[in-house]
């Protein structure tokens, strides 16, 4: 039988002609709530588990996004409500994400900077060893 409502999302990829990473699935997911953790394995195919706040917003992306296709013609999503209570994610990669963990919890792709990089006289700046994931 389907499990009852949760707030985690069990998601299959159909076809998964293109790589699959957490960017990919938070991309699609957060239109429909606040991710906290995603996690994608690839047993069977490609799978990820997506951890809503809450299961009204795990709700609306399973009737939102099961059945469509992530890319023209392939990655076809079919989703489904998950076992767990909670998703463990033990680094922040591309194959897992905890988004409760940084302060970047919206999506990826960031609006210009807020200030124009400052002009350094002499030697080379050095950045900040910030890593907000695959770095675009």
């Amino acid at each position: 039988p389907p499990a009852p409502p949760n707030h985690i999302l069990l998601y299959t990829i159909i076809n998964p002609a293109y790589p699959i990473t957490v960017d990919v699935i938070h991309t699609i997911s957060t239109p429909h709530g606040q991710v906290q953790r995603i996690v994608v394995f690839k047993k069977n195919g490609v799978q990820a588990m997506v951890e809503f706040e809450c299961v009204e917003s795990a709700t609306r992306a399973k009737e939102a996004l099961h059945g469509c296709d992530i890319y023209s013609g392939c990655c076809t999503l079919k989703i489904e409500f998950a076992k767990p209570e909670r998703l463990n994610v033990f680094k922040n990669d591309q194959d897992s994400w905890d988004y409760t963990l940084s302060e970047d919890v919206q999506p990826v792709q960031r609006s210009a900077p807020l200030l124009q990089s400052p002009q350094y006289t002499g030697g080379r700046p050095q950045p900040y060893n910030m890593d907000f994931g695959s770095g675009g």
